[in-house]
């Protein structure tokens, strides 16, 4: 019984070992997709973006009046977020990206160190969250798999 105690103690120290790494490698892994069939994400989205986006984008991503209209223009209006808008043309780190560093030609705010990274996909996750099934599917598309 002696000899099998170090063999089991070895396995065992083992498996924690393998468990960790795993663990910490899995953390290590960019995040690919927003979460937008998690309730609890997509509200925490819902709240930061009200607090954060709709001054701009609107309280229903509609984008400002003319944004369409004015593409093109060096200033344009924030467009629309929602179905109707382009974001969904976008993967979603692509996305996070625009979120995180903004366009500052386009009059986009950074919000990297005032928005957490987890806060910034919650928003995506939240903005999916509203778009139709078919152009969510579509969307969903061009993430990376």
């Amino acid at each position: 019984m002696r000899r099998r105690r170090p063999i089991v103690i070895a396995l065992l120290l083992a498996v924690a070992v393998v468990a960790a790494f795993l663990i910490w490698r899995s953390r290590q892994t960019p995040r690919l997709v927003a979460d937008s069939g998690n309730p609890g994400v997509v509200a925490a989205g819902r709240a930061i973006y009200a607090a954060r986006c709709a001054a701009c984008h609107g309280d229903r991503l509609q984008g400002q009046p003319g944004w369409r209209d004015g593409l093109r223009a060096e200033h344009p209006p924030p467009p629309a977020l929602d179905a109707d808008g382009f974001a969904w043309h976008n993967p979603d780190r692509a996305l996070v990206g625009i979120i995180r560093h903004g366009i500052v030609a386009r009059g986009m705010p950074a919000f990297a160190g005032e928005v957490s990274d987890d806060d910034i996909w919650a928003v995506v996750a939240f903005m999916k969250s509203t778009w139709p099934a078919q152009t969510r599917q579509h969307h969903d598309s061009l993430n990376p798999h």
